[in-house]
């Protein structure tokens, strides 16, 4: 309706196997929201999994409890010298990691987070069978994917949202790495037939390059003005670099 800025109710009445319903929809654009920056708490740069018992009693551990790294991730400071892919993780500053079964992953993440960012502790964890003590510093919390802001474009219909610290560790970029990350892309828009995928990182567009979400934003006002009869996006697919074309219908 005219003046509205939220998504009107709609009663709508549909037919399903010659039976007559009605149901309410909710008829507009709603903008996506802020979602806000969470505080920052204590991090270690990798992750883990739980040591539950099956495990434990397969490699003859005693039925300890803990965790197990599996993956280490590039960080400020010197974590990658300290610790191993494979190391179990038993205590923290001498309280145990009570981590036992599959339900148990949050429970070595709870305990660093109840220090502080920049605290030393001492991790006792169990490598090649043997016992050892192992200090490290705790970093503050990287920036998620879901603290982005987010902006979708109605016309071409896909989303996109600023790159996160955690999306270039977890994806082993360059830590200058810029451009925008694409979230989703609607079925049958003109972003999906142009072959634009969730995942894709745009670098450029139209020969622009593309560092923030304000840019993209700007850029594609321009294009929606200009109308020009093709619109070519460059971007980082894994570990290629492909252009994407779409040739969108003005009328």
């Amino acid at each position: 309706c005219d003046g509205n800025t939220e998504p009107v109710q709609t009663l709508v009445s549909f037919y399903r196997s010659k039976m007559e319903y009605l149901t309410v929809v909710k008829v507009g654009i709603r903008e996506i929201e802020d979602p806000g920056m969470e505080v920052r708490k204590a991090w270690l740069p990798l992750e883990t999994q739980v040591l539950t018992r099956d495990i434990s009693d397969h490699l003859k551990l005693q039925y300890r409890k803990g965790v197990r790294i599996t993956r280490i991730y590039q960080a400020d400071g010197d974590i990658s010298e300290k610790l191993k892919v494979g190391d179990y993780i038993l205590t923290v500053d001498g309280d145990p990691v009570n981590a036992s079964e599959p339900e148990d992953t949050q429970v070595f993440s709870t305990l660093i987070r109840q220090y502080k960012i920049g605290a030393d502790v001492t991790l006792k964890i169990l490598r090649d069978g043997k016992e050892m003590d192992v200090e490290v510093k705790l970093l503050s919390s990287p920036l998620l994917a879901r603290e982005q802001k987010k902006y979708k474009n109605h016309y071409f219909e896909f989303t996109v949202r600023d790159i996160a610290s955690m999306d270039i560790m977890q994806k082993e970029w360059e830590k200058d790495q810029q451009g925008v990350l694409v979230e989703s892309v609607t079925e049958g828009g003109w972003a999906s037939l142009g072959g634009l995928r969730v995942g894709d990182l745009i670098l450029e567009m139209n020969g622009d390059p593309i560092a923030r979400m304000d840019q993209l934003e700007k850029e594609l006002d321009q294009i929606e003005k200009k109308k020009p009869k093709a619109i070519v996006i460059k971007v980082l697919r894994g570990i290629r670099t492909k252009y994407v074309e779409i040739r969108p219908d003005w009328k």
